[in-house]
C-alpha cells in the first residue's frame, strides 16, 4: 500500500502555445486599393505541455480500479504580458475582403529563462465588416 498514491510520469503526450494579442492600426490611407498601416498593442502568451501520471495500484474517482487510470495535468513552461509593435498592408480584393501583408515585433516576451521575443511575418486574408 505503499505506492497507492505515487506517481509515476510517462512524458509529455504534447506542447502548446498559446499567443493573444489585442492590436490597434493606424491606416494612412483607406481610399486606395493598397492601404498601409502601423499599430501596436499588447499581448499574453502561455507555453505548457500535457503531462499524463499514472496512479498504481489505482485509487480514481474514489474507488479502487484494477486497470488503473491516468491523470493529466497542464505544466506552465512560460507565460506572460509582453508589448508588440505591427506594419503592413492590405490589398483590397472585393468590397470587405483583403489580402494582407505584415511585420510584427514582439518585446519582452521572456520567462524562466526563455525568450519569445522576435520578429514575425503574416501573410492572409482579411475580412471586413462594411459599414
Amino acid at each position: 500500500l505503499g505506492d497507492v498514491y505515487k506517481r509515476q510520469p510517462e512524458g509529455p503526450d504534447w506542447t502548446d502555445f498559446q499567443d493573444f494579442r489585442l492590436t490597434s492600426r493606424y491606416h494612412v490611407s483607406r481610399e486606395n486599393r493598397v492601404s498601409p498601416y502601423v499599430g501596436g498593442g499588447i499581448g499574453w502568451y502561455r507555453w505548457f505541455t500535457k503531462q499524463d501520471a499514472t496512479i498504481r495500484p489505482e485509487y480514481c474517482d474514489g474507488l479502487w480500479a484494477i486497470y488503473g487510470c491516468t491523470l493529466s495535468e497542464n505544466v506552465t513552461l512560460s507565460s506572460g504580458a509582453f508589448p508588440h509593435v505591427v506594419a503592413g498592408f492590405n490589398v483590397r480584393l472585393t468590397s470587405s475582403v483583403d489580402f494582407l501583408v505584415e511585420g510584427r515585433h514582439d518585446f519582452g516576451k521572456t520567462d524562466n529563462g526563455l525568450d519569445f521575443a522576435g520578429d514575425q511575418i503574416v501573410i492572409g486574408i482579411r475580412g471586413r465588416l462594411n459599414r
